[in-house]
């Protein structure tokens, strides 16, 4: 799990109410440190996205006011989703007792406790590769972003000299200079041919490298081409990316693959000032399949994102519900469990934007708003990934894909 603090001072902390799993009187040592270990510290410490190292008491402790009004408001750790969907993997909200626990420990003090109560800190390698060293690494040609000015946006091509077909499971991308890669998307093309012929996966800020479900893959051809699209949004100094993508091949079968559908709307206008502005879009499954993640997209207007399947008899089913949008996380929700969809089962996706002054985000409260691809434009996309029915059965063993 990745949490990432704002390096915000925090005046006050609001403590929620104390639940029997709550420790009365709260340490470092025996009750936070071992959240924290688990939840935060992945990305808080040197060399990584935290603004901040929350490995020890001491590098805690002077900000212990701003943890814990970040954690009690539940805008740490960035998890968008409403409560009672999904299960989800991976999923980074904590438990109310876990914040109360937090939140009574920065109330009463504080303090470190006893010293013997601090259970081992988690050991990281030295690599930068989260998931592991890849089985294959590409690397696209440097790119120079100067300071200020509007967004940018290339396309890089990476020519793969792989000697056979390979199935990806997994896929991380190391932004080389992540202050102005706003994001990354992976298209593959055929030998030799860079335009694109299908969809490899994202990257944004906030997103967690791609693991796709177990049994699950997307096919890399021998000597494909990669295509990264690449959008810069330029900061107050200069910068100079040279992007990385590392690759994790399947060990054993995969018998499914992933498909990577876009339910879409791109013909909306959204009036200047317009405080609560709908736009739908919606998709329906010609054949039985299964979902395995969801993630809706907006931009700094996006309010709240609903997903909701209607079944061929009739009922209905809310799948996702983001009712406060933050366009700096971009986050996939995975399901636990794979999501039947019947053949003729409809997904409709509803967006809200705040195009008005009320919205503290909003680049221009005067401006009309069409889809596009600057950060200032707007879309309206829900992105799903599912597998074609019957549901995968696994053929050889797959514990190289864990």
């Amino acid at each position: 799990m990745r949490v990432l603090f704002t390096a915000v001072a925090a005046v006050g902390v609001t403590c929620g109410a104390a639940f029997a799993d709550v420790p009365a009187n709260a340490t470092y040592a025996k009750d936070v440190a071992p959240i924290m270990f688990e939840n935060c510290t992945d990305c808080h410490r040197a060399g990584q996205i935290g603004p901040m190292s929350l490995l020890t008491y001491q590098e805690v402790r002077p900000w212990a006011k701003s943890i814990g009004k970040y954690v009690g408001d539940r805008a740490m750790p960035p998890w968008d989703a409403d409560h009672g969907y999904g299960p989800w993997k991976d999923d980074r909200s904590l438990s109310q007792d876990e914040i109360d626990t937090i939140v009574n420990w920065v109330n009463n003090g504080a303090l470190r406790g006893n010293p013997k109560d601090l259970p081992a800190a988690p050991v990281y390698g030295e690599s930068a590769w989260t998931l592991g060293e890849p089985d294959y690494v590409i690397e696209f040609d440097n790119y120079d972003v100067a300071a200020s000015g509007p967004d940018q946006f290339y396309d890089f091509n990476v020519q793969t000299d792989l000697s056979e077909d390979k199935w990806i499971t997994k896929v991380e991308i190391l932004p080389g200079a992540s202050e102005v890669v706003h994001h990354v998307i992976l298209w593959k093309g055929d030998r030799g041919d860079s335009n694109p012929t299908g969809w490899i996966g994202a990257w944004a800020a906030g997103a967690d490298p791609m693991q796709f479900h177990e049994g699950t893959g997307r096919m890399l051809q021998k000597g494909a081409v990669v295509r990264g699209d690449f959008h810069y949004h330029p900061a107050e100094e200069s910068y100079t990316d040279k992007t990385q993508v590392g690759f994790h091949f399947s060990k054993g079968e995969v018998t499914k693959e992933l498909v990577n559908l876009w339910v879409m709307n791109s013909e909306f206008a959204i009036p200047a000032g317009a405080s609560n502005h709908e736009v739908k879009s919606r998709y329906t499954f010609a054949e039985d399949s299964h979902l395995i993640s969801l993630a809706p997209h907006m931009h700094y207007r996006g309010k709240d994102f609903v997903y909701t399947a209607t079944y061929p008899d009739g009922t209905e089913k809310e799948l996702l519900k983001v009712s406060d949008y933050d366009f700096n996380w971009q986050t996939a929700y995975i399901f636990e469990n794979p999501e039947a969809m019947p053949k003729g089962t409809r997904i409709d996706c509803v967006a809200h934007f705040d195009n008005s002054e009320g919205n503290e985000a909003n680049p221009d409260p005067t401006k009309t708003l069409y889809f596009g691809p600057e950060s200032y434009d707007e879309m309206m996309i829900g992105f799903i990934d599912y597998i074609v029915a019957p549901l995968y059965k696994v053929v050889a063993p797959l514990g190289a894909l864990a």
